[in-house]
């Protein structure tokens, strides 16, 4: 249970990492990252806290009204170190990225643009090429570099592997919000008879 917890403690911290955030220390010089979440988010970020008990091996303050702190632990503290240079995340460990974290990812910070779903990020130029790479190789989507955001493409994928999953009802509808009309009309004319039956599942 507590390698479970730790698990998806990381992977709570590998998601805000890969966002727009800041890192910044405290005043016992012990590192804390700075993001921001949309109000109409901030639900999702509290099942997965809730769902996954972990809230006793974390704290997220809520420092303004879309502004966060997620407070030093020891595991932040060793990625920190590890991914970045004290200020934004300048490399990646791969074996840390996997489905949990792009859900995350997604859920917690995409938003649709004009034309793209866009995720903003402060990672440096050669850590997001990293990160294209390998979600590519892990997930069959794209997270396309261009300056300080991602766009991303092929969402559909991500939504069929959540149901697949079994991933809780309203991160799969999150992720089906980001998608375009049409996008949304090809992915039910393919999985509509899986869909009625699968998306039963516990929306907590």
């Amino acid at each position: 249970m507590a390698e479970f917890k730790g698990k998806k403690v990381e992977d709570l911290i590998v998601a805000i990492l890969l966002s727009d955030s800041h890192i910044r220390k405290n005043h016992r010089k012990n590192y804390e990252i700075l993001f921001s979440l949309d109000k109409e988010k901030n639900y999702i970020l509290h099942n997965y806290v809730i769902r996954n008990n972990i809230q006793d091996s974390i704290s997220i303050k809520q420092i303004d009204d879309q502004k966060y702190v997620f407070e030093n632990n020891i595991m932040l503290e060793r990625i920190v170190r590890d991914w970045t240079d004290g200020q934004r995340v300048t490399s990646i460990n791969p074996q840390l990225l996997n489905t949990n974290v792009y859900t995350l990812l997604i859920c917690l910070f995409a938003y649709k643009g004009k034309k793209d779903v866009i995720i903003h990020t402060n990672m440096a130029r050669e850590a997001q090429a990293t990160v294209q790479f390998f979600i590519y190789e892990l997930m069959g989507t794209h997270l396309i570099p261009n300056g300080k955001v991602f766009k991303v493409r092929l969402l559909n994928k991500l939504v069929a592997k959540s149901i697949i999953e079994g991933r809780p009802y309203y991160e799969s509808m999150e992720i089906m919000s980001l998608l375009s009309d049409q996008e949304k009309h090809y992915f039910y004319d393919q999985h509509h008879s899986f869909i009625e039956g699968n998306l039963s599942y516990a929306n907590y």
